[in-house]
Formats: structure tokens, C-alpha cells, sequence
């Protein structure tokens, strides 16, 4: 079976959220799901706070220079979720969350990023109110 790149992304994309939905309806509190991005610092952040979030032409610049600078340059996206304690609202944030981070990495893939340049990951953070999704260049 092949899949163009966009399909690839969103089964990823889905699979994450299928997880960590899993995480949220079984647990208490959160748990966060490993990004390795230890004490890196984001190429770039964007928080999904207002109902239309302008970031693509920012993000573009950001991973263009990432691109220029280093000869096959990887991504880390990592999806940061609000976490309470209710669960039907953390299914409606993981969901929300999950159709942001598709839309941004079929964007990444626009931009020229290939799949497997890419490493998805999701993580509860009880601290935030909305989702956001930061890039790490490696």
C-alpha cells in the first residue's frame, strides 16, 4: 500500500491523538508522551489562541533558513494540549489539537519539508489553556 505524503502525515497525526486519547480516558493526571527535545530551544512556536492564527509565512522563513543553513535538517513537531481534569474537555482539546497539527505539518510538507524529516509527538500540559505546536530543528 503507498500513501502520498499528506496521508502519511495524517494517519501519524491520528494514530498520536488515538493515543493519547487512550492516556486521557485511563489516567488522572497527565502524561506527557517523550518529544526529545531536551534543552532545545523551539525554531518556532505557534499558539492556537485566536480563532485565525497567521503563522505561515513566518513559519516558511523560519524552516527555509533552518533548510539553507544545515544539508538535511530534521523537524521535531511537538504538540503541547491543555490537560484538566474532565475528560470530554480533554477530547475536545486532543481533537481540536490533532486538526492543528495536521494542517501544520501538510503546510511543513508544502513548504518542502519531507515525511521523513518530521517527528510527531504530543504532550498534556495541565499549565496551558490553549494548544500550540512547536518546531525544533536538529
Amino acid at each position: 500500500m503507498s500513501y502520498v505524503p499528506s496521508q502519511l502525515v495524517r494517519l501519524l497525526a491520528a494514530a498520536v491523538a488515538v493515543m493519547v486519547m487512550s492516556l486521557c480516558a485511563t489516567s488522572a493526571q497527565a502524561v506527557p508522551l517523550p518529544a526529545k527535545t531536551g534543552n532545545m530551544k523551539p525554531l518556532a512556536v505557534v499558539r492556537f489562541n485566536q480563532p485565525q492564527v497567521h503563522y505561515k509565512k513566518p513559519l516558511k522563513g523560519a524552516v527555509t533558513r533552518a533548510m539553507a543553513l544545515k544539508s538535511g535538517v530534521r523537524f521535531n513537531v511537538v504538540s503541547y494540549v491543555p490537560y484538566t481534569s474532565d475528560p470530554e474537555l480533554n477530547k475536545q482539546y486532543l481533537m481540536l489539537a490533532n486538526a492543528h497539527l495536521r494542517e501544520l505539518t501538510d503546510n511543513l510538507i508544502q513548504m518542502g519539508v519531507e515525511i521523513d524529516r518530521m517527528v510527531l509527538s504530543t504532550e498534556l500540559q495541565p499549565q496551558i489553556k490553549f494548544d500550540e505546536i512547536h518546531i525544533y530543528a536538529r
